[in-house]
C-alpha cells in the first residue's frame, strides 16, 4: 500500500470541469472504474483523450498530481490532501518570513 493519499474521484471531475480545458459535455463512462473526457480545441482525438482510472471512488496519487499539473490545479488538489487527509509534504511549504527589521 503507498504512503500517499488518494483523491475522491469527485473531486478530480469538479476540478477538470473548472478549469475550463474540458468540454463538459464529453464525459463518458466505461465500466465501473474508468471516467474519460475530452479537451475543447480541434486537435486530433487521441491528443485530446483523457481517462481517469479509479478504484472505488479514489484516484491515486500519481494520476491525481498528474492531472493537477496538466490541468492547474495543483493548489487545489495540495489543499484537498492537507484538509482530508492531514498530509503535508516536500517543498510547497512555505516558511514564515520574519517580522524583524535586519540590523
Amino acid at each position: 500500500m503507498s504512503n500517499y493519499p488518494t483523491t475522491s474521484i469527485d473531486f478530480i471531475i469538479a476540478s477538470l470541469l473548472n478549469c475550463d480545458k474540458i468540454r463538459p459535455d464529453s464525459r463518458m463512462s466505461i465500466g465501473a472504474n474508468t471516467i474519460t473526457f475530452v479537451l475543447a480545441g480541434n486537435k486530433p482525438m487521441h491528443k485530446r483523450f483523457i481517462v481517469i482510472n479509479h478504484s472505488n471512488g479514489l484516484v491515486n496519487f500519481n494520476q491525481s498530481t498528474a492531472l493537477a499539473i496538466r490541468f492547474g490545479f495543483m493548489g487545489s488538489l495540495l489543499h484537498y490532501f492537507e484538509k482530508e487527509h492531514s498530509w503535508k509534504e516536500g517543498a510547497y511549504i512555505v516558511a514564515e518570513r520574519d517580522n524583524q527589521e535586519e540590523e
